[in-house]
């Protein structure tokens, strides 16, 4: 194990099934092989596994955030959107190295709803 590698994934909105018959995959297993998971829904989303809080990593619900601009984009869509956004206007609520201080603030397994 080298350990100067870290581990991020973000999921965007992760859809659970696995081979189209193991539907809580991803709730079980996102996250679990990386140093920090973070995780994006949009609760109005119908896909299995999307649009609830996954536990081995921190969830932001960004349902809220959506704007008239953004309206078109369908829920399923809306987290990946955001994320780019977010990131592109280095906005992003926890980036791993770059909000240590931050990270201490919550806890693994969190959900939080962003306004």
């Amino acid at each position: 194990m080298n350990s100067n590698i870290l581990v991020q994934t973000s999921y965007l909105d992760p859809v659970s099934v696995y081979s189209g018959f193991y539907w809580d995959y991803g709730i079980e297993y996102f996250g679990t092989c990386a140093d920090f998971t973070d995780n994006y829904i949009d609760t109005r989303d119908t896909v299995p596994g999307s649009n609830i809080p996954l536990p081995h990593g921190f969830t932001f619900d960004v349902t809220l955030l959506q704007t008239p601009e953004y309206s078109l984009i369908p829920p399923h869509a809306w987290p990946t959107r955001y994320y780019l956004n977010a990131y592109k206007a280095q906005q992003v609520p926890i980036l791993y190295l770059g909000n240590a201080n931050t990270l201490q603030s919550y806890k693994k397994g969190e959900y939080l709803v962003l306004h």
